[in-house]
């Protein structure tokens, strides 16, 4: 746990580095196209990869399997070719000035859908820690590669994207190389139907749930411009940071948990939630040096993005019973309501930010995560005390 956990810090600077690269060396505008392009990715890619890493790390755990069947990994690379290649259409009627852009797009995102599907190898064989690196090899190339392209005059939004392609590509090749995802031999007894319905019950509250922040990016985008995306986005790269822990332990708490009984987790969920609870002091502080910090990090381009951080960061601490109890609850099979929760949640938002987002842009979507946060993660603990008989 202590490597993975050590990898998986090494990976969060290492994206921490790549955006302050992104802010300091592109235009404000370049830099709001780029954050559109990911959160785009973020926002499907729960729905593309189907929840499959932990349909699939359930099953096979359950079954005994190691490796996907043969034609098992060729239907799940049909399906997720046509969703990505479906989503990209939905992203070109969006925005259509990328639509000069869509084989960088249709590369970067195809990688990056199979490289996460995949990864479920790791959580089998409980090596999260190699999971972690690889994904710190990947941060590494695109920092390198986009101090190269601005040094050469070359950092556009098109060669960007290129850029997350070939480091996404080399990433999935480097882990289908190393690892038995795929095998002849693999038993093929087992049905990709149930597995595809387990897996959308997993991908789901994790769709609804980045749908929040994501779809705040899309609709700054819509109402606002690729500035305000901008702005937004390292506001929420920097909340999010509250994250980094439950984050890296998500994993491995799956992976440890797969087939025991949510009794068991009572005693380090309540550790988690002690830990956390004494970050409230850090957080008041945050909000009152953030335009300095976000002066000195970002440029003073970006000071006007701590008013949306200065309500973000709440949003983001109210979550965190969630980040600390899903992977527990999704080890056990718990998740359909969990989905019902966030798609309830993302209702709201929606509805939030069609009515603020036009009248106080950044500052209202930010509230409009605040809203909808605070009362899915009061129906999720809710839940959770139901379903481990908590009195």
């Amino acid at each position: 746990m202590k490597k993975a956990i050590s990898w998986g810090v090494l990976s969060v600077i290492l994206s921490f580095i790549q955006g302050v690269f992104l802010a300091r060396l592109l235009t404000v505008d370049i830099r709001g196209e780029i954050s559109l392009v990911v959160t785009f990715l973020n926002l499907i890619l729960p729905l593309c990869t189907m929840g499959l890493k932990q349909s699939i790390s359930y099953t096979f755990n359950r079954e005994g399997n190691i490796a996907l069947p043969i034609k098992m990994f060729i239907k799940i690379i049909a399906i997720v070719t046509f969703l990505i290649l479906g989503s990209l259409v939905a992203f070109l009627v969006y925005k259509s000035t990328f639509i000069f852009m869509l084989p960088e797009l249709a590369i970067f995102y195809i990688a990056r859908t199979v490289f996460d599907i995949l990864c479920f190898t790791y959580i089998l064989s409980k090596r999260v820690d190699s999971l972690n690196k690889l994904i710190c090899f990947r941060l590494l190339i695109d920092i390198i590669a986009l101090v190269f392209l601005n040094a050469i005059g070359a950092d556009t939004t098109s060669y960007i994207i290129l850029m997350y392609g070939f480091s996404s590509l080399l990433c999935l090749f480097i882990l289908v190389i190393t690892n038995k995802t795929v095998a002849q031999s693999a038993t093929d007894n087992l049905s990709f139907n149930v597995i595809v319905k387990k897996g959308v019950l997993y991908g789901l509250p994790l769709f609804f749930i980045g749908l929040n922040t994501s779809f705040d990016s899309l609709m700054l985008g819509y109402f606002i411009d690729t500035k305000a995306v901008a702005f937004y986005h390292v506001a929420v790269s920097l909340a999010a940071m509250l994250w980094i822990l439950p984050n890296l332990l998500s994993p491995i708490f799956f992976s440890n948990s797969l087939g025991k009984g949510i009794k068991e987790s009572k005693s380090l969920i309540l550790k988690m939630f002690l830990l956390y609870s004494s970050f409230i002091i850090p957080i008041v502080i945050s909000v009152f040096i953030s335009p300095f910090v976000f002066s000195i990090i970002y440029g003073p381009v970006y000071v006007d993005a701590s008013k949306a951080f200065n309500i973000l960061i709440f949003a983001y601490f109210i979550m965190l019973p969630y980040k600390i109890i899903n992977p527990f609850l999704a080890a056990n099979g718990f998740v359909f309501y969990p989905t019902v929760i966030f798609a309830f949640g993302f209702v709201l938002n929606f509805i939030l930010n069609i009515e603020l987002i036009p009248l106080f842009g950044i500052v209202g979507a930010s509230y409009s995560t605040l809203v909808s946060y605070g009362l899915c993660s009061l129906m999720f603990i809710l839940y959770y005390l139901k379903v481990s008989n908590v009195k």
